[in-house]
C-alpha cells in the first residue's frame, strides 16, 4: 500500500530502507494524478513485498520535489540507496509501472 509522506519522513525512510522505494509525486488538483491514483494503489498493494511505495504531494513538499527534479506531475520515480534509478512522467498505466520496476521483479 502506498503511504502519504512528507519531506522529513521521506528522508528517514530512504536512510532506513533496505528495499527500493517507488514514489508518486502528485497534486490534489491534478487530473492525470487522479486517474493514476487507483492504478498506483493497486500496483503498490501487489508489489509491496519487494518495494516500498510512497506518495508525495508536490504542493506541500516543494523542496523534495525540486531536489528530485519534478517538473511535471504525476511523476513516478524509483530510488535505490537514495539515488534515482528510473523515472516515468504522466498517467500511470499498469504497463508503465511494470516497466518502472522490471529489474526488481522476482524470477
Amino acid at each position: 500500500m502506498a503511504i502519504e509522506i512528507n519531506e522529513k519522513e521521506l528522508k528517514e525512510f530512504i536512510e532506513n530502507s533496505n528495499k527500493p522505494i517507488v514514489i508518486d509525486f502528485y497534486a490534489t488538483w491534478c487530473g492525470p494524478c487522479k486517474v493514476s491514483e487507483p492504478v498506483f494503489k493497486e500496483f503498490s498493494d501487489i508489489n509491496s513485498d519487494r518495494l516500498e511505495f510512497y506518495k508525495v504531494d508536490v504542493d506541500k513538499n516543494r523542496e523534495i520535489s525540486i531536489e528530485y527534479g519534478i517538473k511535471s506531475i504525476p511523476t513516478f520515480i524509483v530510488l535505490e540507496n537514495g539515488k534515482v534509478k528510473k523515472k516515468i512522467v504522466g498517467v500511470a498505466t499498469r504497463e508503465k509501472l511494470e516497466d518502472l520496476i522490471s529489474e526488481y521483479k522476482l524470477n
